[in-house]
């Protein structure tokens, strides 16, 4: 059953660069007792676009995603909750819905971030995954090589835990923490070097997060 099925649109707008231009995202938050989750294409997609699918679990269920083109970047993971961050470059006719699924029945929560790209093709440059039990969770150093690249954190955890605040000067896609498992996820236009120093603030549970880098190249 459905609860708390929430979208958004992001606002389109240019990073000023020759790289990433286009937002777009949908979500679903607190799929209650089921083996699947749906997301919705996200508008305005179109071939070529990048989709980031993250999905967070209440249990250690692995996610299978809806076809052997999604591939996995990141998974984490630790007794009681999962998380698993997949990238699919869209294809000239996209479904209009994606579902993914794990082995049992679980408690669900998930996003899908659309990315577009002046030229070129867009790439994961650096990803890394952090998990621990106690706040506030660390989000693990990524890297760009290029000026006029992408930053997205995402962030799970396996109980109702308020997200005070997301990693400082992001912007927010998604922060929700009525049920869980809990589901956040930021954006932000970052230059060459490391980016290190973030955390996701929260009051509990067991939490992971997910970064990655992406580039057009």
């Amino acid at each position: 059953m459905f609860k708390n099925l929430m979208y958004i649109k992001m606002a389109e707008e240019s990073p000023g660069g020759p790289g990433i231009v286009a937002y777009g995202s949908s979500y679903s938050t607190h799929v209650e007792g089921s083996t699947s989750i749906v997301l919705t294409k996200p508008t305005d997609t179109v071939s070529g676009n990048g989709l980031y699918a993250f999905i967070a679990t209440d249990t250690d269920h692995a996610v299978t995603p809806p076809s052997e083109d999604w591939t996995l970047i990141e998974t984490v993971s630790n007794s009681s909750h999962r998380s698993e961050l997949f990238e699919l470059i869209a294809g000239g006719s996209e479904p209009a819905n994606y579902t993914f699924t794990v082995p049992g029945s679980d408690e669900l929560s998930g996003v899908i971030v659309r990315l577009t790209a002046t030229a070129g093709t867009l790439t994961v440059n650096d990803s890394a995954t952090d998990d621990v039990d106690l706040p506030p969770t660390p989000v693990a150093p990524v890297t760009a090589d290029q000026d006029d690249s992408m930053l997205l954190v995402f962030y799970g955890c396996d109980d109702p835990t308020i997200i005070n605040s997301g990693p400082d000067g992001m912007t927010i896609i998604v922060e929700y923490d009525a049920a869980d498992p809990t589901l956040g996820a930021w954006y932000l236009e970052v230059d060459i070097g490391t980016v290190s120093g973030l955390e996701v603030g929260n009051d509990g549970g067991n939490a992971t997060s997910i970064a990655c880098i992406i580039q057009a190249e």
